[in-house]
């Protein structure tokens, strides 16, 4: 049998040890206030125009899109990565705008 009046009874008087004074020390923080004039609630989409940023939610194509996945030389790839930036700076999709224009070029005197 173990002996019952060693073990801790949380209900018993008070323990006036060290960390109980320190602990009965502490005071709660206050509640910050509330704002006396809340901004109104507004659409997201409104005060990201206002704020300046551009949406960039992907679009619906227009029609389905594939992967084209295709080989070349270093250098020919080199070659249409600095027209790409050239043409369209560091654009998001500079390259896809490139291969598009260059195909309807393509189309064009082809057909």
């Amino acid at each position: 049998m173990t002996d019952d009046s060693k073990r801790h009874d949380p209900f018993a008087a008070e323990d006036d040890g060290k960390v109980a004074n320190l602990v009965s020390k502490f005071k709660p923080k206050p509640k910050p206030k509330a704002k006396e004039n809340p901004e109104p609630r507004t659409n997201v989409s409104v005060v990201a125009a206002q704020r300046g940023f551009v949406d960039r939610s992907p679009k619906e194509p227009a029609a389905p899109l594939k992967p084209l996945q295709f080989r070349l030389t270093a250098d020919e790839v080199e070659a249409f990565n600095e027209q790409a930036l050239k043409e369209y700076g560091n654009e998001h999709g500079g390259k896809i705008k490139l291969f598009r224009k260059m195909m309807q070029q393509y189309l064009e005197i082809n057909s």
